[in-house]
């Protein structure tokens, strides 16, 4: 077996995979970050837990150097079930999700980068 450098050893997923599902973990509930990336809840924790265990482990802020934007609502799941999701236009990467859709949700992005 060959080792690649985009992925951990033991893991199925590739390393910013598990970087972007733990940062979502930091943001939204295991629920949610489990519909928004198909996978299913237990392993969205396992994820964070190996994150989490790595030695480099210290995540940066996905706030710093934030220019550009992109906001999304959309449906997960039969039916009518929302979630609002911002992206990071320039690295192409979720910084933010949460359940419901509209002004009220989209507040909660704006209110919780003002601790960063």
């Amino acid at each position: 077996m060959s080792r690649v450098p985009w992925a951990e050893p033991g893991s199925r997923f590739t390393r910013d995979f598990e970087l972007e599902c733990t940062w979502l973990m930091t943001v939204a509930n295991r629920k949610t970050v489990s519909g928004f990336l198909h996978v299913a809840w237990r392993t969205a924790g396992d994820i964070a837990g190996r994150v989490a265990g790595r030695p480099e482990s210290g995540m940066p802020c996905m706030f710093d150097g934030l220019t550009a934007i992109g906001v999304d609502e959309t449906s997960h799941r039969k039916g009518h079930t929302y979630i609002t999701v911002v992206v990071d236009h320039e690295r192409k990467r979720v910084i933010w999700a949460h359940d419901g859709y509209g002004k009220q949700v989209l507040d909660l992005f704006f209110v919780y980068v003002q601790w960063f």
